[in-house]
């Protein structure tokens, strides 16, 4: 059996943070992660840019998160946070995954966390409704991991539906909105796309200036939306998208492609996610067929890599103390208890069909800490896609950036339960805020 004081599931942005937040304050640390490799969607999903650190010219998400930027940063591994060049939000930060596996992982080794890859949590124990140990598989065998104080990191909630905490998933009905699986694409002609765009405005959204960083040159696109009808009449494309939606990546004529469409995949159903890595990647095929024969720039593209998994954008939803809502979102509110600021706009893909339902936020927003706090939790924390959140509120907080905050609230949070021997209910926070903003957090 091992034993931590902290002990954290899921080795995504969320948990990076959460780890690192709760190392830093002097606790032992376990991380448990079920793949070989840290970095959650961006490394698992390849969902790139990130979006987005800013409000306005504001940067209004530092921390934990910022810190990695920057250490990639010395590799020449992202421009760091440049301007979203189709103003969909304000900044995108473009990174390499492989070097995301690579400085997360030392990020988490540097304060002296244990790591355990391949690992499965698949119950929780508890009395009284205090939890004391999680159990799970890897290929030794059954684990034990003892510890003070837990925190779910794994997008899904697994934690808390393990351990038999209430949650929601999806809207009103219960429908979650669509997957996507994204893929990587070399070898892209991007002038070619470019000199398309300028000549014909008509067929694009949004902005579509580029922005040059040093050696990078941005290029993100969604449009092309009479080429898409003609593939489509022609019966070359029947993915359910209307448009191409690519970002550049850091290495030159390098495109992320998100353009496949999955129905609503329910997580706790195995048959229905191994329906939508398999009619996924049937996707992925036909649509770089349809890019390379239809959009300019793409005739000697290669396909480079297909993501590890489906990405899933809405799973399970903790019920917490507080719920995020959307009117909180748009009036941009402040609450006395936030933990850190999101800025992401509501941008919700539509389970019934192709549509984009987006309302914009013109300020940042609050997170409240009773969002990290499912009901009833003596010493449970939630961070990262899986906070308590309504449907529309969630199309904002679901982004990487925003995990990196409420992952090192978390973090911060169960050590200060550890230290202060209090309850995820009756923490200072204040001291909490405090703390936070002592590791670079921005909370106003």
């Amino acid at each position: 059996m091992r034993e931590c004081d902290v002990l954290v599931v899921g080795g995504g942005p969320a948990g990076i943070a959460a780890s690192v937040a709760a190392a830093r304050l002097g606790q032992k640390v376990i991380l448990v992660e079920r793949y070989g490799f840290l970095g959650g969607w961006s490394t698992i999903a390849l969902v790139a840019p990130m979006m987005t650190f800013h409000s306005g010219n504001r940067q209004v998400i530092a921390g934990v998160g910022d810190e990695l930027i920057q250490r990639l940063r010395k590799h020449d591994a992202t421009p760091g946070h440049i301007p979203d060049p189709i103003g969909f939000t304000s900044t995108v930060t473009p990174f390499h995954p492989e070097f995301i596996k690579i400085e997360a992982e030392q990020m988490l080794l540097e304060q002296g966390i244990e790591i355990l890859y391949h690992s499965l949590v698949t119950e929780m124990v508890q009395e009284n409704g205090v939890l004391g140990a999680a159990r799970g598989y890897s290929k030794s065998g059954q684990f034990t991991i003892k510890a003070q104080a837990f925190v779910d990191c794994t997008g899904d909630g697994d934690l808390i539906y393990l351990a038999g905490f209430p949650y929601k998933s999806g809207r009103e009905d219960g429908t979650p909105q669509p997957a996507s699986l994204i893929f990587r694409v070399g070898n892209v002609n991007f002038e070619q796309v470019r000199s398309y765009m300028d000549e014909h405005p008509d067929q694009f959204v949004l902005d579509h200036n580029t922005d040059s960083t040093g050696r990078f040159s941005a290029l993100a696109v969604s449009g092309f939306f009479k080429l898409v009808g003609e593939a489509v009449e022609k019966g070359d494309f029947s993915v359910p998208r209307d448009r191409v939606l690519l970002f550049s990546g850091v290495i030159p004529g390098e495109v992320t492609v998100n353009m496949t469409r999955l129905p609503s995949v329910d997580v706790d159903n195995w048959e229905d996610w191994s329906r939508a890595e398999i009619q996924g990647r049937q996707q992925v095929l036909q649509t770089f067929q349809f890019l390379k024969k239809y959009i300019p720039g793409f005739a000697e593209a290669n396909l480079i890599q297909i993501a590890t998994q489906v990405g899933l954008r809405e799973t399970r939803r903790a019920v917490g103390e507080y719920y995020l809502t959307t009117e909180d979102i748009l009036a941009g509110t402040l609450s006395p208890d936030r933990i850190g600021l999101g800025a992401f706009p509501i941008d919700i893909h539509s389970p019934d069909d192709a549509g984009l339902e987006f309302y914009d936020n013109k300020h940042p927003y609050g997170i409240p800490y009773g969002c990290l706090v499912p009901k009833g939790s003596h010493n449970l924390w939630v961070a990262g896609r899986c906070i308590s959140t309504t449907h529309k509120a969630h199309a904002s907080t679901r982004v990487m950036p925003t995990c990196f905050v409420t992952g090192q609230a978390a973090g911060v949070a169960a050590a200060l339960m550890v230290q202060e021997n209090q309850t995820a209910r009756t923490i200072s926070i204040t001291q909490l805020q405090e703390t936070l903003r002592n590791q670079g957090a921005i909370l106003d």
